[in-house]
């Protein structure tokens, strides 16, 4: 036991070790990339800016006032860099905060580096490709000493300005704060390296040992000798495309673990004695026990460790099974309250998504819609998808099946843009390598948790351009046209239809209803707006009824709201919204078990014929398809069109196992004029084909 207890020290003392190096270079990456992206946002301010700062000196003197105030500015408040200098290649002179410069003084008496003459510097100037970078050096000339922050040693960024590549910015950092930023004391024995294209470009510590940047598969920690001695090298990679490394000396492991491991043995060596007694007393004590649950396990023998150690197992792993699938039900009610708008703010939804093990206190979020017509695949690539997801230490996300539309939904989170469109990437390529005809859709980026209708309205009116664009690439809402126009209602109107549903005035609810359709006609405007607008409406209608006992998750949903494709279709879902609302006033409730039994029973009368769908259903019945589908949902809790998909598919099971109808011959029987698409339906409602159930029916 004491063997096991010191092995057990051992190895904490050395994981804290390794995790300490870990968490000291993630602190002086995630501070560095910071400032990095500070100056790729100033490049981008600048090249917003366009003509005001690309000019020639000689035609547009004044322009150079302007630029230079601007670069007084990015100066004043930067913690990093201590200089800063514009040049457009498209003339001879370079700007910083006071003044502008030709080129040849620049780099002859302006600044004079160590390691690089001034035709070597010229050539830097011009490099425009990609960001390039010279290593700390020393560094003299008037434009150092002239004024600013004294500077004994540079790192130079010189970034070019994108899109064009015309002109190019160089920022200066003093070596005052890499002193500050890697520094360390003497007897932390670390040396700490930033590399840039395999190369250091700067360094701090007193350490004898320079690594080679790693390979794409090699570890991230590892440990080299030198001398004899030991040292653990850590690795980084930040988004710049710049290298984080840190070297420290194993000693310092060691010195920690011998301080500290006395105090362990001595505590052992009191321990010992009255742990032998206390131990024999409990084994004296818990023997009966044994022998009891040995019995509960089947067997008569007294120590029966082997049998015990099973049982025990079994209850562990039941018990993980039922956590993890307690966990997942979590996220899938998460995922899909967050989508319908159900959260009162942004902290109840970060609260909520804490219980299901998500940390969505993000910056941005975005949803998107994925769909498979091919082989049935995609519950594979959905397990590779979450499990991608899982493995970001940024993002957070969860996706959930969508049974009705047969769509798979994903809401991502993070604090950064281009992170979240890498993993929508890397999500497409899943998708497309494991479904044969996948299609994904995607929502605008937003910040606001209340807005997550309305991003999933974004994703599906992008899903629905589907068979006009090419699928082959990820369909982002923002590449599609949407007709613009204001989606407000007037404050009258809706106060009319608030006054009219607690009066349960239904001939009123009805004529504003009216008036609003019409309203919404004669403006022109999209379908993606009629729908935003819908769901503005009937939030604000329930935030009016939500005193009442009325469900808000059973009677609207943003998902049939999806199925809205008309003015019709708008009118009949608030109607039907308004008629719940003004039920609950009165305390009344009216059956809906008439009109489901007169939509099942012609769903069994015509399930036979090829052409009968949901709009042939509710033309029949004289309603709406979206009443139709909210009718008889909360009713059965099955939409209408699954219900007759059930229909047709036990219809098949029987003429397949008492018939020998060909396959061909039962698809068009049930109602399926390709047979493709009914061996597709039935394989999925029985896990096999219809000619394997034939077999097994035999």
């Amino acid at each position: 036991m004491g063997s096991y207890l010191y092995w057990f020290y051992y190895n904490t003392v050395y994981t804290n070790f390794k995790k300490s190096n870990l968490d000291y270079l993630s602190a002086v990456s995630d501070e560095h990339e910071n400032n990095m992206s500070v100056l790729n946002n100033i490049m981008t301010q600048l090249s917003l800016m366009g003509g005001n700062v690309e000019f020639s000196l000689h035609d547009q003197p004044q322009k150079s006032i302007e630029l230079k105030k601007v670069m007084n500015q990015y100066l004043s408040v930067s913690q990093f860099f201590d200089r800063c200098f514009f040049f457009y290649h498209g003339d001879s002179y370079l700007y910083n905060q006071s003044t502008s410069i030709n080129v040849s003084n620049f780099v002859t008496e302006g600044i004079r580096l160590e390691k690089f003459n001034s035709e070597q510097l010229k050539e830097f100037l011009y490099e425009n490709e990609k960001m390039s970078v010279l290593s700390e050096q020393k560094i003299e000339g008037y434009l150092v000493q002239k004024s600013g922050r004294i500077m004994e040693s540079t790192v130079i960024y010189s970034i070019p300005m994108e899109p064009k590549k015309e002109s190019t910015i160089l920022f200066l950092v003093g070596g005052k704060y890499y002193d500050k930023l890697l520094g360390s004391e003497s007897n932390d024995k670390r040396r700490t390296f930033i590399f840039y294209q395999d190369v250091p470009i700067v360094a701090r510590g007193n350490v004898p040992l320079s690594p080679d940047p790693p390979g794409k598969s090699d570890e991230e920690q590892y440990v080299m000798k030198k001398d004899g001695e030991k040292y653990l090298v850590t690795w980084m990679q930040g988004e710049s495309g710049l290298l984080y490394c840190t070297v420290q000396s194993e000693k310092i492991f060691q010195n920690n673990f011998f301080s500290e491991q006395w105090g362990v043995l001595l505590i052992l060596a009191i321990c010992s004695i009255p742990t032998a007694f206390a131990f024999l007393k409990l084994s004296k004590s818990l023997s009966e026990k044994v022998r009891s649950i040995n019995i509960l396990l089947g067997t008569e023998e007294y120590y029966n460790m082997e049998n015990m150690e099973n049982g025990v197992r079994v209850l562990v792993e039941n018990h993980k099974e039922s956590n993890e699938e307690h966990m997942l039900l979590r996220r899938t009610r998460f995922i899909s309250e967050f989508v319908r708008g159900q959260f009162a703010d942004r902290d109840q939804v970060i609260c909520v998504a804490k219980e299901a093990s998500l940390n969505i206190d993000k910056a941005y979020y975005v949803i998107t819609l994925m769909g498979d017509y091919g082989d049935n695949a995609e519950n594979v690539g959905q397990e590779m998808m979450l499990h991608a997801i899982s493995e970001k230490r940024v993002e957070e996300g969860y996706g959930i099946h969508l049974i009705n539309s047969n769509q798979s939904l994903y809401v991502l989170f993070s604090d950064s843009i281009k992170r979240l469109e890498e993993l929508l990437k890397e999500l497409f390529i899943v998708g497309k390598n494991c479904c044969e005809e996948f299609v994904m859709s995607v929502s605008d980026f937003h910040s606001d948790f209340c807005e997550a209708p309305t991003a999933y309205l974004e994703a599906d009116s992008a899903y629905s351009t589907r068979l006009l664009v090419d699928n082959g690439r990820i369909l982002y809402f923002t590449d599609i046209e949407i007709r613009k126009g204001s989606i407000t209602v007037t404050d009258p109107y809706l106060h009319r239809l608030r006054s009219a549903i607690r009066d349960r005035n239904e001939t009123e609810v009805k004529k504003i209803i009216q008036e609003i359709c019409d309203t919404l006609r004669s403006s022109g405007q999209s379908l993606l707006t009629f729908r935003i607008l819908c769901n503005n409406i009937i939030y604000m209608l329930f935030a009016e009824g939500k005193d009442s006992k009325i469900s808000f998750e059973d009677t609207y949903s943003v998902f049939s709201l999806a199925q809205c494709l008309t003015l019709n279709d708008f009118h009949d879902i608030l109607w039907e919204v308004c008629s719940k609302l003004m039920e609950a006033y009165p305390g009344k409730a009216e059956s809906g078990e008439k009109f489901v039994g007169e939509a099942i029973e012609n769903m069994k009368q015509n399930y036979q014929n090829t052409e009968f769908n949901m709009a042939t259903l509710a033309e029949q019945l004289g309603v709406s398809s979206v009443t139709l589908a909210i009718k008889f949902k909360n009713a059965m809790e099955i939409s209408p069109s699954d219900y007759l998909t059930i229909l047709r598919m036990e219809q098949a099971k029987v003429l397949l196992k008492e018939t020998d109808l060909k396959v061909k011959e039962i698809s068009v029987k049930v109602g399926y004029m390709d047979v493709h698409v009914f061996i597709r339906k039935f394989k999925k409602y029985t896990g096999t084909t219809p000619g394997q159930y034939r077999v097994q029916a035999i």
